[in-house]
């Protein structure tokens, strides 16, 4: 030990030059870090459950699914329907959405002394726009199972947007773009962003929220403490310096051999 620390002290200046260029290195590398928000991709491909989870919404296009959910009093008014009509028209020419459903634009199935008749609930380019259309409209939704309680709430205070995604589609991106999209139509309704697509966004800003407030608050904790311990200015700044590499080198390691930050990796 006293051998290390002789060397170590007649080498001192080439060992604080690796460490500054080490540092800087790693710290060049922060730029190119990657946020993956994509929980359903932390799950173990040999698990059971998560298997079946994986494969169900590959199937049936649920992990590509979002929602954005409409509430005011009463969504069977004029002004409401064509607020609907509105963002389901803006998430219909967004690249990369694939099918969009909503009560201004949903299949209609009834059946009559032929058979069945598929058409829509209602007109799009002609939307109910008198009282008694309306009650019509509201009376016809609540007597269909298919539509109560699923497209629209029970109460009829509020009504759900859903949309799915093109296979290859940047969740996350087109996440951000639909609510910026949505946000900008300036609705008086409350609007619920919902689904993995949506979670992804929130999940991502979480993240980064995290690395842009919490460290620096750890580490002004972190110095509070070591004040209150030592008292002394090298007491505080040579441990933080420590830390405050240590950290930059791992995060530099992650982003060279190839990892992102997940939720997992943020609560480590």
């Amino acid at each position: 030990m006293e051998r290390l620390a002789k060397a170590i002290v007649k080498f001192k200046w080439l060992i604080i030059a690796v460490v500054l260029g080490l540092t800087g290195f790693f710290g060049y590398q922060l730029k190119n870090i990657t946020i993956n928000s994509d929980i359903i991709s932390s799950l173990p491909d040999d698990d059971p459950a998560a298997k079946l989870y994986k494969n169900i919404g590959t199937k049936f296009g649920g992990n590509d699914m979002g929602m954005i959910a409409l509430e005011t009093d009463n969504i069977f008014t004029a002004e409401v329907l064509e607020h609907v009509k509105q963002i389901t028209d803006s998430l219909k020419i967004t690249e990369g959405v694939s099918t969009v459903t909503s009560i201004t634009d949903v299949l209609d199935i009834k059946s009559d002394e032929f058979g069945i008749e598929i058409g829509k609930l209602v007109d799009e380019y002609d939307l109910p726009k008198t009282q008694s259309q309306l009650d019509s409209l509201k009376d016809y939704v609540f007597s269909k199972e298919m539509y109560k309680g699923s497209i629209v709430s029970e109460d009829g205070t509020a009504t759900l947007v859903i949309f799915t995604m093109l296979d290859g589609t940047d969740k996350e991106a087109l996440a951000k773009d639909i609510r910026k999209k949505v946000e900008a139509l300036n609705l008086p309704e409350k609007l619920y962003f919902g689904g993995l697509p949506m979670m992804m966004n929130e999940i991502s800003d979480l993240i980064l929220s995290d690395i842009i407030w919490l460290i620096p608050a750890v580490f002004l904790l972190i110095a509070f403490i070591l004040f209150l311990s030592f008292k002394t200015a090298r007491g505080v700044i040579l441990p933080l310096l420590t830390a405050g590499i240590a950290v930059i080198w791992t995060i530099g390691l992650m982003v060279l051999t190839g990892y992102e930050l997940t939720m997992i990796s943020n609560q480590i």
